[in-house]
């Protein structure tokens, strides 16, 4: 009974990363996997060929944007 309990009663912080951004981005897709498919819902492969695809499309940045086409898209599906 207390190895089924104990999850609920002792809870430790998921998401620890004091990064933000681009740096938060680049250490989920270099990081452990597992991180990556929970924050973004999909694999890290899954993820690059999604950008590239989106690349393919023919989506750009704007010259001026300080937000780049992963940081978007991993917001989105954050």
């Amino acid at each position: 009974v207390s190895m089924y309990l104990t999850p609920f009663y002792s809870k430790e912080d998921m998401y620890t990363s004091s990064l933000t951004g681009k740096k938060w981005l680049e250490e989920l897709l270099v990081g452990h996997p597992g991180c990556a498919y929970i924050a973004l819902g999909m694999r890290r492969h899954v993820f690059l060929a999604l950008v590239l695809q989106i690349r393919c499309m023919g989506y750009m940045e704007p010259e001026k944007s300080t937000i780049t086409l992963e940081e978007s898209l991993a917001i989105f599906l954050y």
